[in-house]
């Protein structure tokens, strides 16, 4: 179920099997952490300690593995990391918990050492022998944060028009891309669009997108920006950012990878089929259903042989 092909967050779905699997939420260094049980490729992390993370994966028929880099910004808590929380701004973002502290404003300093945090975090990924990294510029974590007006309120070279908002991302993807083989798959989670007043639009993103794909990625994951990885109201229309992503793929040449509300196999299908992706992403239901993969193309098939059969 690919039409382009390369790599994403979730398990995906290419010719009735699960294609490529990634370790979400992997933080740059424990400072930078947004959840307790997120793993740190830091500085002090040994190699063969994130190694073991992948390990059990390492089967001569597993998938390919790639591994998310993310940067929390001010989406992480002082009792957390033991730090006040980096921002590009002194604001939270768009629905953060009532009393979540304000976060620091980055100074020159700050940005300048996030994209060395990304390709250090890469380069140990690649070492570990991960076969793809994916950059989280989504779902209201730092890079995103950056892209967002809503969040972005800085008047220098990073903030103000959408071109200074990316440009830690366009640092950020440079760097990897420049610490890694030219072939190593590098996949941007892209947040493009906001779905808030104020926000990022889809014009937004699909500009985003281009840069991006211009820096060096070798996919584009699109997910949501400020509201973060739901569509309220669309949580049973498969696809939620089909919009987004629909445009995006028109404007880039890398594999556009569209995930969130899609469960079955058809709906995968359908996505592919008008265009509105190459890949299509599945999370929580293969997590709640190991067999998935099978159950789907099963069901896939069953389904063309009837058609077949129908047209005879």
């Amino acid at each position: 179920m690919s039409h382009r092909g390369s790599a994403s967050t979730t398990p995906l779905v290419h010719a009735g099997a699960i294609w490529v699997l990634s370790s979400a939420a992997t933080t740059l260094c424990a400072t930078r952490d947004a959840q307790p049980h997120a793993k740190p490729l830091s500085h002090t992390t040994m190699t063969s300690r994130v190694s073991s993370w992948r390990l059990p994966l390492c089967t001569p028929r597993a998938p390919p593995v790639f591994v998310q880099l993310s940067h929390a910004g001010s989406a992480t808590t002082k009792a957390l990391t033991g730090t006040l929380p980096l921002a590009p701004s002194a604001v939270t973002c768009p629905g953060a918990k009532v009393g979540h502290p304000l976060p620091r404003p980055m100074d020159a300093e700050d940005i300048a050492r996030v994209p060395s945090l990304f390709s250090a975090a890469a380069r140990r990924a690649r070492m570990a022998g991960f076969d793809g990294v994916e950059i989280h510029a989504a779902h209201g974590y730092l890079l995103d944060q950056f892209l967002s007006p809503l969040t972005n309120h800085r008047h220098d070279s990073y903030g103000g028009p959408l071109e200074n908002r990316a440009r830690l991302l366009v640092e950020v993807v440079s760097a990897v891309r420049a610490e890694l083989p030219s072939g190593y798959p590098v996949s941007v989670r892209l947040g493009g669009c906001d779905y808030l007043s104020g926000g990022n639009t889809i014009a937004d993103a699909v500009a985003l997108a281009r840069l991006v794909e211009a820096t060096g990625a070798s996919l584009i994951s699109v997910s949501g920006g400020m509201c973060y990885y739901g569509r309220p109201g669309l949580e049973d229309t498969p696809g939620w950012f089909a919009d987004s992503s629909t445009p995006i793929r028109s404007a880039v040449d890398v594999p556009v990878l569209l995930a969130g509300g899609i469960k079955t196999g058809a709906a995968a299908e359908e996505l592919l089929e008008r265009g509105a992706c190459d890949l299509a992403g599945i999370g929580r239901a293969i997590l709640n259903r190991p067999a998935w993969g099978k159950r789907e193309t099963t069901k896939l098939g069953a389904a063309r042989d009837h058609g077949a059969t129908s047209t005879k």
